[in-house]
């Protein structure tokens, strides 16, 4: 889509708020980038946004995994998490960006598979390294024009919204979703969460100080997605654990914690964990897609119950990082 613009003019009490708190973090290339920290939404609004979003786009052409010859998927944080999903039922390996150049000439890879949702940061290199060992090379991106998409031999090119930094959630669901697409509607999604919504009402999520997220076998490779999202949003202030109904069996309860709050993700028999259990429904057994915006939606409830940490640091984060990034990625 096209970059969108504002119309919005800054007052002298706004741009010394900016100058102040925000320096040039929010000054990328021109003045869509002009944002403010009370702008960037909770991440449950994010993932209410992103089904909007992905309700009006028709016509994507899904990612045929199975096409590709025993290839290595490559991507940092979450980028290589949504790579697991999309080729779990395919030959394949995958690899972070500390580890690729151990497995990237491998005489058995001959496709490269990159998935980064900016297109920038470690993507254009490990592009250059495939290149390097003669392999063909893919991007699974959301960024036209980007670096990486310059270099690879294939891009696919994902649509998606505006979001906080680190979010992700319409890049990386928009990925997931047109591999599994054709399975359900995003309105039945959404009347899911609004189901959801109506089960938190009642919660009082300031109450804990740690959760432990529990989830369907079938959904394991959503752990670390959800881990990393409870590490971008409360660092170490808030304890987390994540685990499925299998990992949790080994001694992961062992020591209770009256401040602990379990979040059980289709709890069909009814199993107890903790002196503090919320059960949740989920929306199948079989689509990560749904399952992934569900809890994130329960994720972006408690942001919104405990003390905003994210807000009150993610401009100074982009401000001393060694990338060019803004607390608000424009779609």
């Amino acid at each position: 889509p096209a970059p969108r613009k504002t119309n919005s003019s800054l007052s002298w009490a706004e741009f010394l708020f900016f100058k102040i708190f925000c320096k040039k973090t929010f000054f990328e290339h021109n003045s869509r980038n002009i944002i403010f920290l009370m702008q960037l939404d909770f991440l449950d609004t994010t993932v209410m946004k992103t089904l909007d979003f992905f309700q009006n786009q028709k016509n994507l052409t899904p990612i045929q995994t199975e096409n590709f010859r025993f290839p290595l998927v490559l991507g940092s944080g979450n980028a290589i998490e949504t790579g697991k999903i999309l080729f779990r039922k395919n030959p394949a390996l995958f690899a972070s960006e500390s580890d690729a150049p151990d497995k990237i000439g491998l005489s058995e890879i001959q496709e490269i598979v990159v998935i980064s949702a900016s297109g920038s940061k470690h993507a254009p290199i490990l592009i250059d390294l495939a290149h390097q060992h003669q392999k063909i090379s893919h991007l699974i991106s959301s960024t036209e024009n980007s670096q990486a998409s310059q270099k690879a031999d294939h891009a696919f090119i994902f649509p998606k919204i505006s979001e906080p930094y680190t979010y992700n959630t319409s890049t990386y669901f928009g990925y997931i979703y047109w591999s599994e697409s054709q399975n359900y509607s995003l309105e039945n999604v959404k009347n899911y969460l609004h189901d959801l919504e109506k089960i938190l009402e009642n919660v009082n999520f300031a109450k804990f100080s740690s959760f432990f997220v529990v989830i369907p076998n079938e959904f394991a490779l959503l752990k670390n997605m959800i881990e990393t999202k409870f590490i971008e949003l409360f660092g170490r202030k808030v304890a987390r654990d994540v685990a499925t109904f299998e990992q949790i069996k080994h001694a992961m309860t062992v020591i209770p914690d009256d401040n602990e709050l379990f979040i059980v993700f289709g709890n069909e028999k009814n199993q107890q964990f903790g002196k503090n259990q919320l059960n949740l429904p989920i929306f199948d057994h079989e689509n990560y897609g749904p399952m992934m915006l569900g809890a994130y939606f329960v994720v972006g409830k408690i942001q919104r119950a405990l003390p905003n940490y994210f807000m009150e640091n993610i401009a100074a984060y982009c401000e001393n990082s060694e990338y060019s990034i803004s607390p608000l990625v424009i779609a």
